[in-house]
This record gives structure tokens, sequence and C-alpha cells, in this order.
């Protein structure tokens, strides 16, 4: 039986929980709605949509596939004559851009139907694997394609520039998800 003590500390929480939600409620004093806010919400969102969209077996083909895609740009001599080749001018960074973009999608689709794609798969689903995978991928492909782009184009990141840009943004990036994925294993 429950005593009347406790019946009475049970409804005074009970009575509390309508001012709980309130405070939350309360957008004028405790959401600070500005660009940046919004910005990184909308983001967040994006990343989950993206994450639940592609799930762990295809994150872990991009995420393979941007390594691969970031090596053969660092190692790809024919710059000089591809831009000779072309009939058009084009900047060296939209060069850059456009030939890692194709090789990644290249690679990914190779990737998706060939065995390895057998070898990720997984019955097991979880949605806190997909979803760190799908951050620390969409960050890695962020921070390659700022460093493409010239410092001067990169001024809309504010003060994300150096979460995503830069050279230790990139070292980080390019480093994390390696542990990660034996962290977020199977």
């Amino acid at each position: 039986m429950v005593s009347p003590s406790a019946f009475s500390k049970f409804f005074d929480y009970f009575k509390t929980v309508p001012a709980f939600f309130g405070r939350f409620l309360d957008f004028k004093s405790n959401l600070n709605l500005n660009s940046g806010t919004l910005f990184v919400g909308l983001g967040l969102v994006a990343v989950l949509l993206y994450g639940l969209s592609l799930g762990r077996t295809r994150a872990i083909i991009s995420l393979l596939s941007i390594y691969i895609a970031f090596t053969f740009d660092k190692v790809f001599p024919y710059f000089n004559e591809l831009r000779q080749a072309l009939k058009f001018s084009l900047d060296d960074y939209v060069l850059r851009l456009s030939l890692f973009l194709a090789v990644y999608a290249a690679v990914f689709v190779i990737f998706n139907y060939s065995f390895i794609k057998k070898k990720f798969s997984s019955s097991d689903f979880s949605l806190f694997s997909v979803l760190m995978l799908s951050v620390l991928q969409l960050g890695l492909l962020a921070s390659i394609l700022a460093s493409f782009l010239p410092r001067e184009t990169l001024k809309f990141l504010g003060p994300f520039y150096n979460f995503l840009a830069g050279d230790k943004a990139l070292f980080y990036w390019s480093i994390v998800p390696v542990p990660a994925i034996l962290f977020l294993g199977r």
C-alpha cells in the first residue's frame, strides 16, 4: 500500500511538470535563434536524414571512397596536362574539386556493386553508429572540399573555419574516422 506522504510527494512533483515544460516553451528567454543556431540545427537535421538514408554499409563504403579520392588527388601528377587538354579555362581549385568529386563518385559506385559491400554489410542496425559515421564522413568531406577552395571564398564559414578548413582541421578530420570505426564496431 502507498503511504500518504509518498502520494503527496508524487503529487508535488507532478504539479511542477507544467512549470518545467513552460521554461522550455518560453522561446524569448531560453532560445537564441540567430543565424548560427539555425545553421547548426539545419546541419544536424541534414546529417540525421543523410545518415538514416545512407545506412551503415554505405556510410563505410562512402568513407573509404573519400579516402581513396583524396589520396588520388594528392598523388595525381597530370593536372597540368589535364588543364591543357580542356577546351576551356578552369581555375586550379575547380579542376581539383571536379576531379575529386568524379573519382569519389566512381569509387563509391564501384564499391557499392563489388564484393566489398557484402564484407561490410551487417544485419545489426545501430542508430548511433550510423549517425556517428555520417558526421565523421561529412566532416571529412567538408574539410577536404574546403581545402581545395581559396581562403577568401571560405569567409562565410565564420567561426567554423578553424573547425572545418585549414591544415590542422583536415588532419584531424582524416584521422578521427579510423579509430571511430574500430570503436563503433559491430
